[in-house]
């Protein structure tokens, strides 16, 4: 593979990151169904996923565990009326969004970009939203939005690892 195929292929992942946190962000916002977050939003990143795997040459059947365990995590409810119920509801999330990145530390042996994977799934769900940083009238468009770009950020990166 050629470095030019490697920047493009870096550029197009960044885009299936952006398009999953699109659907993050905009499922359940505003009236609409929360299925374009849980359904949609994992589904086409996972098929992004396996897509890559494809082209990379190294496709794994772990990788068809993407989809269920990223909408487990994105089923689960993260709201509560006590600071600490918040705590906990977000660091359950968090820990069981970072988990849906296990299948391709195991397909590729890359470990280190999953233990970074799963502690910034952790850290973004409890720290942003139990604390939400951003202000003005989009704060939680903000605050969901990165939360949902943060959760998957490595996952794409993982492909191939270190074999």
């Amino acid at each position: 593979m050629t470095e030019l195929t490697e920047v493009i292929q870096w550029g197009l992942k960044f885009l299936l990151i952006g398009l999953f946190a699109l659907c993050y962000v905009w499922g359940g916002r505003g009236g609409t169904p929360k299925w374009i977050r849980r359904f949609l939003g994992s589904g086409l990143f996972s098929a992004g996923i396996i897509g890559f795997s494809f082209w990379q040459g190294c496709y794994s059947h772990f990788l068809l565990l993407l989809p269920v365990l990223l909408c487990i995590g994105l089923c689960q409810g993260y709201g509560g009326d006590s600071f600490w119920e918040k705590v906990k509801r977000r660091g359950t999330f968090g820990i069981i969004l970072g988990l849906s990145s296990v299948p391709l530390a195991f397909a590729y042996g890359n470990w280190a970009l999953f233990g970074i994977q799963f502690g910034l799934a952790v850290l973004a769900s409890v720290v942003l939203g139990v604390f939400n940083p951003f202000t003005g009238s989009s704060s939680a468009v903000y605050e969901e939005g990165m939360i949902g770009l943060l959760s998957i950020l490595f996952i794409p990166y993982m492909i191939g690892g270190v074999m």
